[in-house]
């Protein structure tokens, strides 16, 4: 599992961006949340070189959130899309939010990851309940959805949260999102390499966190959202 980070400053509500797959580096703006207001609308941004390429747009109500991203990727890959929730975003290191509340050290990703910034800002990394396979001209529409409580149930759907809901990296207290319109969202495109012929393999490939592979699995695009 890799996780790229990004820094969130809700000094200046603005972004930059993680996950794990799951966050890059960036700059975009947020904008405002209101429970009966429009979409948060920013540029979904290319991991490899942090220009946007498309726009994810993000709804906060009450319930939950919901999220709609159009654009594309490599035809003929499946596509997953993935939410890195920071539930108490407040309590990030200085304030901002980053590679250092995951990693024990943002350098080397192989030391581990902090388990106790992890649980301080209550962070988790589920599935957001879609995926799609690019077509022939390399385009994409991928709409998500979590509601507050909600925990996806299936296999390899929970990357980072609480053991019992079968996180593959059982090192948070809480899984999926507490406060819709408090937590700090980063939106995640995992590219899960060809598609399979083999309907369960695709499955998975649609499905889950670095799911069957072929022959890698990549995060390619991201979106940060900052109430």
């Amino acid at each position: 599992m890799s996780m790229r980070a990004t820094r969130v400053n809700r000094r200046t509500a603005g972004t930059g961006a993680l996950v794990a797959a799951l966050i890059a580096g960036g700059l975009v703006l947020g904008t405002q949340a209101g429970g009966t207001g429009p979409p948060e609308r920013v540029p979904l941004l290319e991991e490899a070189t942090g220009e946007p390429v498309a726009s994810s747009k993000l709804h906060r109500g009450d319930d939950g959130i919901r999220t709609k991203v159009r654009t594309h990727g490599r035809a003929g890959h499946p596509h997953t899309l993935w939410y890195v929730i920071f539930n108490a975003p407040q309590r990030c290191s200085g304030g901002v939010c980053g590679q250092d509340d995951i990693f024990v050290d943002p350098d080397d990703h192989a030391a581990g990851f902090n388990g106790a910034q992890i649980a301080a800002t209550r962070a988790s990394v589920v599935w957001a309940g879609d995926g799609a396979v690019a077509d022939r001209r390399g385009r994409l529409k991928l709409k998500g959805a979590l509601a507050v409580g909600e925990v996806p149930d299936g296999q390899g759907q929970v990357a980072i949260g609480r053991g019992e809901d079968g996180a593959l990296v059982p090192l948070g207290v809480v899984t999926g999102l507490e406060d819709s319109h408090r937590a700090v969202i980063v939106v995640v495109l995992q590219d899960h390499g060809t598609a399979h012929d083999d309907p369960e393999l695709l499955n998975r490939q649609l499905t889950s966190f670095e799911g069957a592979c072929n022959p890698t699995c990549e995060d390619v695009q991201f979106a940060v959202h900052v109430p």
